[in-house]
């Protein structure tokens, strides 16, 4: 694998580059929407659309990936995704953003391929630390992203956020050159146009080949998946009305929220330095230690409803340091268990999983918001109720498995 580690350092690299800049914007996106004219009660849903339209073209995505060669999807659709930048930028109306929120679900199709061109990258007995980085570092350099776009959200309002977008533009045609100039191939032939592709074949067999591996799924990892849903469900609920509720409803300025999102951020690194040094993640049993934060997720939902500036401190850092590390855990898992040629496919059903949980998500958090507009907290409590049933999901299979209870015959 050392041969292509540059892979792993030219991600990496985009990876915090354009995180520094996009995270200026990012926590305020929903902010954007309604500044544009958009309803807060259409947010849980318009912000499903993207993942929804996502989940389509991963299947797709895994397939060429893991027939056709992961490079050739990750350099041009890279291209995509700053085309998608300059379009939130420019859009004068929150329909216009809708437009390139449903652009950026189908530039999905390159996500089973950036992650498995990754893991192939990596060395084995570091994965679980190499996904750390990946979630982390990124994370690192955009400690003062937050602050930055709060800043400029209250001194410059709309324009505001136009300027940040414009700079992940301008940061993302730039990455998308570099990777064209060093990623290397990790597996099979590469695809070198478009027309390389049998689109009509790799739409047929690609649902065909990703229903054969659901189907071939051990029972495990299926709890895992249904588990992910419900657990995904709450913590997207938390994330997507989180600032919007704290803004509005609350009171505090943007600014207030981007320290705390910038403080938050700071702890992660602390943490980060911590578990990548003794290679923690790589050494605890990777499902209990899912079920542990799960569980700490459920409480600091209930934490943020408090609404004092400690409180949502408390709820941000430890969203920030559990959410980072539950999904490192959760992605080694599934790459511990799959074998290289299918890891692509696997991939795209870990994204298929996190879409169905964030359409559901966003559709009930919209519903909760509809009926209860003046007491949005009530979306921060079921997102509490739907975390513990997602840890009752995983402990049920684990008692069942331990004494072999089975069904009773009808």
């Amino acid at each position: 694998m050392r041969k292509y580690l540059k892979n792993v350092y030219v991600l990496l690299a985009s990876w915090i580059i354009f995180s520094f800049t996009y995270s200026i914007v990012d926590p305020y996106i929903q902010l954007y929407f309604t500044e544009l004219g958009g309803s807060p009660t259409l947010i849980g849903i318009v912000f499903s659309l993207t993942p929804l339209t996502a989940s389509v073209f991963y299947i797709m995505g895994s397939y060429i990936a893991d027939n056709y060669g992961r490079r050739w999807l990750v350099t041009r659709i890279s291209f995509l995704i700053a085309i998608v930048c300059l379009g939130y930028a420019l859009s004068p109306s929150w329909h216009f953003l809708l437009l390139f929120l449903i652009l950026e679900g189908v530039a999905g199709v390159y996500r089973p391929a950036l992650w498995a061109l990754y893991a192939d990258s990596l060395p084995q007995h570091r994965l679980a630390s190499g996904f750390l980085l990946a979630n982390v570092m990124p994370r690192l350099a955009a400690i003062p992203s937050p602050y930055i776009g709060g800043r400029l959200a209250d001194l410059y309002h709309i324009m505001g956020y136009r300027y940040g977008f414009l700079m992940a533009a301008i940061v993302a045609f730039t990455i998308a050159a570099v990777r064209i100039r060093y990623l290397k191939e990790t597996h099979k032939v590469e695809a070198k146009k478009w027309s390389d592709i049998p689109w009509r074949r790799v739409f047929k067999e690609s649902w065909r080949e990703i229903a054969y591996t659901l189907r071939e799924l051990p029972k495990q990892l299926m709890v895992i998946f249904v588990s992910a849903i419900i657990f995904n469900m709450s913590s997207y609920m938390y994330a997507t009305y989180r600032v919007i509720v704290a803004v509005k409803f609350m009171g505090y300025t943007k600014s207030v929220i981007g320290s705390i999102l910038s403080c938050a951020l700071m702890v992660l690194a602390i943490w980060t330095l911590v578990i990548v040094k003794y290679r923690i993640l790589d050494r605890v049993p990777k499902v209990k230690a899912m079920v542990a934060i799960m569980f700490i997720y459920s409480i600091l939902y209930l934490i943020y409803t408090y609404g004092e500036l400690w409180s949502i401190l408390t709820a941000f850092v430890l969203s920030a340091v559990f959410g980072t590390t539950w999904a490192s855990l959760y992605n080694s898992y599934l790459m511990e268990t799959t074998p290289l040629e299918l890891r692509a496919r696997i991939q795209a059903l870990r994204m298929i999983v996190r879409a169905i949980a964030t359409v559901l998500g966003g559709a009930l958090a919209s519903f909760l918001y509809f009926l209860y507009p003046n007491y949005p907290l009530v979306i921060f409590y079921a997102s509490s109720v739907l975390g513990f049933s997602s840890i009752s999901l995983v402990l049920a299979y684990w008692y069942r498995k331990k004494y072999k209870i089975h069904p009773l015959p009808q």
